[in-house]
């Protein structure tokens, strides 16, 4: 009836575009990210963390370092973006002097990062979906701990300390008034 690109909302005659995801928007998303980890994740990693394979670049440091925006609805994806796969990404990063790549059977390494380059030095820090991930996380943490501490609020325990008179300290309680 419709065709996949519209869909229809309360009334008939109102539609809504969907957007689909643009290949070169989802690149420059993906370049921005990769900047966002080389000048704040990546920058501080020691020398001892390379050789770094591809994918946990991506994962760990790529993924996360993804701009947040509360309607997001394009995907920031390696198969939605200009280059189609990672290692196609990475040697276009490497062109633009940002990483180092060796290239070992089966897979891609990193062998450097350099994050005093220029358009990682000249890159505005953003928000990112990682610092999200983190800030949601401790929300719900913190909410656990209190509907726990409220849960056991209501079964505390009153201890009170007790003494009892004994051979050596029987005066003391009479010269108190205990008995």
């Amino acid at each position: 009836m419709f065709p996949p690109f519209i869909s229809r909302d309360k009334s008939f005659s109102d539609f809504l575009f969907v957007d689909s995801p643009v290949p070169p928007e989802v690149s420059t998303h993906l370049r921005t990210a990769l900047l966002q980890a080389l000048r704040t994740t990546l920058a501080g990693l020691p020398s001892s963390a390379f050789p770094m394979p591809t994918t946990t670049l991506y994962t760990v440091h790529i993924l996360p370092s993804r701009a947040f925006m509360r309607a997001d609805t394009t995907p920031v994806d390696i198969k939605h973006s200009t280059f189609k796969s990672l290692s196609a990404f990475l040697r276009t990063a490497e062109k633009g002097g940002l990483l180092k790549l060796k290239d070992t059977r089966p897979d891609v390494v990193v062998v450097a990062v350099y994050p005093t380059q220029a358009d990682v030095v000249a890159h505005r820090l953003h928000r990112t979906v990682g610092e999200e991930e983190s800030r949601r996380r401790r929300a719900e943490e913190r909410e656990a701990q209190q509907a726990t501490a409220a849960a056991n609020a209501g079964k505390s325990m009153k201890v009170t300390e007790l003494w009892k008179p004994h051979l050596r300290t029987l005066p003391l309680f009479e010269d108190l008034g205990h008995e």
